[in-house]
């Protein structure tokens, strides 16, 4: 509580008879530091380490999916967090949409590794059997396989590395804009409701 008035002096006159009150006044101040502390920050962060898969080998399958689970549990894990000690309401919090937000950049990255995962292995399988199994038959068979694999392998590397550095400029930007505009939408809320 940041300060209350009593006004001893207060009178309520009505037709039919004159009432005594006291009128008191308090005035409340919300601490943000909890919320900054224990969910704002280690959200912001949670995304910046999700996006560390983005830099990571296209190959390095097990750290990536590893790395993708272990921070999308963690942002859902502040959520329940958050409804842990906050009351309940009715509506959106302020703080749900920048937990949704970041829970949504660290699925994105997830989906993004999905997409680079496919590219190198998915792509690479159907194109080698589409050319391979008609020329089973032919002499020198497994040089030729050898020399697609590795022409196919290169192409679908070369565009999921296109992918991932694409991401490595976008999931930042992503961030830092959102993260600009809902602070100065959250401070302009703020001194609106002081008024």
């Amino acid at each position: 509580m940041i300060h209350y008035k009593v006004n001893p002096t207060c009178q309520i006159n009505s037709q039919n008879s004159n009432f005594s009150c006291v009128h008191v006044e308090f005035l409340f101040d919300r601490k943000y530091s909890l919320y900054i502390i224990q969910f704002y920050i280690p959200s912001s962060l949670i995304c910046v380490i999700s996006w560390i898969g983005v830099f990571l080998d296209p190959h390095e399958m097990e750290a990536r999916v590893s790395l993708g689970i272990t921070t999308s549990l963690s942002a859902i894990i502040l959520s329940f967090m958050l409804n842990q000690i906050a009351p309940l309401t009715a509506y959106i919090r302020i703080i749900d949409v920048w937990l949704l937000f970041c829970q949504g950049l660290v699925l994105s990255v997830l989906v993004e590794f999905s997409v680079v995962n496919f590219l190198t292995t998915h792509r690479v399988l159907s194109q080698i059997n589409q050319f391979v199994l008609p020329y089973v038959q032919l002499v020198g068979f497994e040089q030729w396989k050898n020399h697609q694999e590795s022409k196919f392998l290169a192409q679908a590397t070369y565009k999921a590395l296109i992918v991932d550095k694409i991401a490595r400029f976008l999931y930042p930007i992503v961030f830092a804009s959102f993260a600009i505009t809902y602070w100065i939408g959250f401070v302009y809320f703020l001194v609106q409701n002081e008024r």
